[in-house]
C-alpha cells in the first residue's frame, strides 16, 4: 500500500512541477517551493567545468516552505531537479539520467553512475529561459 500511495503522489508532483515553474523574486537564486503537505528530499543537477554536469543533494523541503538550492545568479538556461518522498520513492522525476548518492553528495561527471557506486536516476529538466533567478513550485491539484 505504501508503494501505491507513493506512486500516486509522485505523478501529481511531477506534472505540477512542470506547470509551476515561473521566474523567481528579485534576488538571484534557484529556489524550490513546496506548496503541498508532503515532505520531499531534493537534488539539483547543473553544468560544471569542462562540459561536465554536477549533481548535488540532499535538501529537505518541508511542507509549505521554500529553499534555495543555488544562491547566486544563474549562469545557464537548464538546471535539473530530482526529488523523493519521505519513503525514498521517486517524486520529482524527468528524463535526464544523472547520479545521486544515498547521503549528502556532490558528484561531477555523470557517466557510469552504477560502476562508481552511485544510483542513476532521472532528473527533471527546468528551462530558466536564461533568467538570473528562478523558482519552481511543487503543487497539489
Amino acid at each position: 500500500m505504501r508503494t501505491r500511495h507513493a506512486r500516486k503522489t509522485a505523478g501529481l508532483v511531477v506534472g505540477l512541477v512542470l506547470l509551476g515553474a515561473t521566474p523567481g523574486p528579485a534576488s538571484a537564486e534557484f529556489r524550490v517551493c513546496n506548496q503541498t503537505l508532503s515532505l520531499f528530499n531534493v537534488a539539483i543537477g547543473r553544468p560544471a567545468a569542462n562540459d561536465l554536469f554536477e549533481t548535488e543533494g540532499w535538501w529537505t523541503l518541508a511542507a509549505n516552505s521554500c529553499t534555495s538550492l543555488i544562491k547566486e545568479p544563474l549562469e545557464s538556461s537548464y538546471f535539473y531537479l530530482y526529488g523523493t518522498d519521505i519513503y525514498g520513492e521517486p517524486a520529482i522525476v524527468g528524463s535526464t539520467d544523472m547520479c545521486v548518492a544515498a547521503r549528502q553528495f556532490t558528484i561531477t561527471d555523470q557517466k557510469d553512475c552504477w560502476v562508481r557506486g552511485y544510483q542513476q536516476v532521472r532528473f527533471l529538466e527546468v528551462d530558466t529561459k536564461n533568467a538570473p533567478s528562478w523558482t519552481v513550485f511543487i503543487r497539489e491539484r
